[in-house]
């Protein structure tokens, strides 16, 4: 007669978690297992567009305010190295108190 004390680990049988998922699934009828099949799938194929869809909206965004905003980052350096240029001219031909007086 066996005791508990004889029981080893080695005498369960090697079961992998994708057999075990696999034996669950026979105790539903094949009507429910077909139709969660479809749900997946579907669900799949849903998510593999909006993943599409989404990289494609980023993509048309940034190249858009890339080219709509550098302009007018240009324009602003531009208009600072202006500013910039007749400060120190002012600065060269009235003295150093000119060009902070304006």
């Amino acid at each position: 007669m066996a005791t508990d004390e004889d029981y080893t680990p080695e005498d369960e049988l090697e079961e992998t978690i994708a057999e075990r998922l696999l034996g669950l699934t026979e105790m539903f009828p094949e009507s429910i297992r077909n139709g969660a099949g479809k749900t997946i799938d579907v669900a799949n194929r849903s998510l593999k567009k909006a993943y599409g869809w989404s990289r494609t909206g980023v993509w048309i965004f940034f190249s858009t305010a890339i080219i709509a905003v550098a302009p007018a980052l240009f324009e602003v350096e531009r208009f600072q190295m202006e500013e910039m240029q007749k400060m120190q001219q002012r600065q060269m031909l009235l003295g150093p108190n000119a060009a902070i007086s304006r």
